[in-house]
């Protein structure tokens, strides 16, 4: 069976030992990569950090405010 016309179902794992990405194709379009778990949570934390440092540089634009001790605890005691 050619891999261009293999089923959506279909999956071969060429190089099933090895901690390269599989590449999932449908159609003989890319459609998945299958990774190592290890590779796979070290690319989620980095998304993560682009995000937190995003998150950062938007915070850094607004400007500081800060609150007293005694703004903080009159409030509190407001709330209690």
């Amino acid at each position: 069976m050619a891999e261009d016309s293999m089923p959506y179902n279909y999956l071969t794992m060429k190089s099933a030992n090895k901690r390269e990405p599989q590449l999932v194709s449908i159609n003989g379009k890319p459609h998945a990569v299958i990774l190592d778990i290890d590779d796979y949570k070290r690319l989620l934390e980095k998304a993560e950090d682009a995000e937190d440092l995003k998150s950062l540089a938007q915070m850094r634009k607004r400007p500081l405010k800060f609150t007293t001790l005694e703004e903080y605890t009159a409030g509190r005691s407001r709330r209690v």
